[in-house]
């Protein structure tokens, strides 16, 4: 596999008890995965990569002491980390992670492209034009229904300016409604280009894992081969141990909860 150089940062945490131990954890993160690249010995890198995506989780989900620290230059690292322990999954969703914290993060996208390049063809998503998706980057900002409430708003003072211009007689007025207007057909634009938030994969696949017809050991499985690891699947239903999944071609089955990293919580 192609080695991906971590972004490294440099962690200037206040002195106190927990801080000192985020950034000590982070330092480990750090030298584990520097040790990795020196290494020549498969399984070593492969243990010292793993190693260094445990301790980089550390940091950014926190535990019972210590509060999560969550960027996204340290999902990155987290993802580089998974991505050389060839761990397709957990990558895939510390890089989306990122890129929800930051949108225009130019590593995030990168590294994103390349682990979703490892995954077979038959279970990947279409992914947006890049071009659509840089012009109206405001979209990853926000829930599509802001962005509809928005639009309607800016409607509506297009609509109050230029009335309020035709009683009072004030061109000035009038005009000023072109503004309002134009955000809100460029919003629209942006909405109909958008594909439906609840189209889209909310989940990875961290483990290749059997897709059943229902919430059951003893069901059918849907397909004929196993998921693999790094799918992007459509979350439906969340239920004890099993999740209702949508595929790419639109067929539904169940998997254990267990194989799976929602991007929904």
């Amino acid at each position: 596999m192609t080695r991906i150089g971590a972004t490294l940062l440099v962690l200037f945490a206040p002195v106190c008890g927990w801080a000192a131990d985020a950034a000590g954890s982070l330092q480990s993160a750090i030298e584990a995965y520097e040790a990795a690249m020196e290494t020549v010995s498969r399984s070593e890198r492969l243990e010292l990569f793993a190693r260094s995506e445990q301790l980089f989780r550390q940091v950014v989900e926190g535990d019972d002491t210590h509060p999560p620290r969550r960027n996204a230059a340290l999902y990155v690292n987290l993802g580089n980390a998974a991505l050389q322990a060839e761990r397709i999954g957990p990558a895939i969703a510390a890089y989306r992670r990122a890129l929800l914290l930051d949108p225009q993060h130019a590593q995030a996208r990168q590294n994103l492209a390349y682990a979703r390049s490892l995954v077979p063809d038959w279970i990947r998503y279409d992914q947006p034009d890049r071009l659509i998706d840089s012009l109206f980057f405001w979209r990853a900002m926000a829930p599509r229904g802001t962005l509809t409430l928005l639009s309607a708003c800016c409607l509506l003072a297009a609509a109050l300016l230029w009335g309020a211009g035709l009683v009072r007689r004030q061109p000035l007025l009038r005009n000023f409604s072109a503004v309002p207007l134009l955000l809100w057909c460029v919003l629209e634009i942006s909405l109909l280009l958008s594909p439906d938030n609840g189209s889209q994969p909310n989940a990875v696949v961290r483990v290749e894992t059997t897709v059943y017809t229902a919430d059951s050991e003893n069901a059918a499985p849907r397909l004929s081969r196993p998921l693999p690891n790094g799918a992007e699947v459509v979350l439906l239903i969340e239920r004890d141990q099993w999740s209702e999944i949508r595929l790419p071609d639109g067929r539904t089955g169940w998997v254990f909860a267990s194989a799976l990293e929602p991007l929904t919580h």
